[in-house]
């Protein structure tokens, strides 16, 4: 089987996509270990809410599909296979053969714009975050906030425990 290579545009998107994830990720880190941790979490989430809803809103205004979950949905839906992939389309889809709850809570944990992006409905409609979906998003980012402040809060614990 012959492996097909990314053009650069997607690698300069997916790039891209994971840099700002890790700049949210770090920024948080940053209001942790600055604020009690109910005004942290508070503050965190309302931070990575604006920052991923600015985020779908490039991706859209833009129209490429640098992710390629449109691509993908759209050769889902022709029940075609894909000739090109992403780290985000190859777990996509890897969650997708376990089963379709699992690709669903999988995806609502770890990343809101890839869960609005994948869940929202048709492809290349660039239809920012549909009404329907807006419940979707805002409890994706609730658990990815949750989650990550735990991380957070536990290995500061633990840190000032051992030392």
């Amino acid at each position: 089987m012959k492996k097909i290579v990314i053009p650069n545009q997607f690698k300069i998107g997916l790039m891209l996509f994971i840099a700002i994830n890790i700049a949210i990720k770090l920024i948080e880190c940053k209001i942790a270990k600055n604020y009690d941790y109910k005004i942290a979490i508070l503050l965190m989430f309302l931070f990575s809410f604006i920052v991923r809803f600015l985020m779908i809103l490039i991706y859209d205004y833009t129209k490429k599909d640098w992710l390629l979950i449109e691509y993908l949905k759209e050769k889902l839906y022709q029940k075609q296979e894909m000739t090109v992939h992403t780290s985000v389309t190859r777990k996509i889809l890897k969650l997708k053969k376990i089963g379709n709850w699992f690709l669903f809570i999988g995806l609502v944990c770890t990343d809101p714009v890839v869960t609005i992006l994948y869940y929202r409905d048709g492809h290349h409609i660039w239809n920012k975050i549909p009404k329907k979906n807006l419940n979707l998003f805002f409890i994706s980012e609730l658990i990815c906030t949750l989650t990550l402040a735990a991380t957070i809060y536990s290995i500061i614990g633990l840190i000032n425990l051992i030392f």
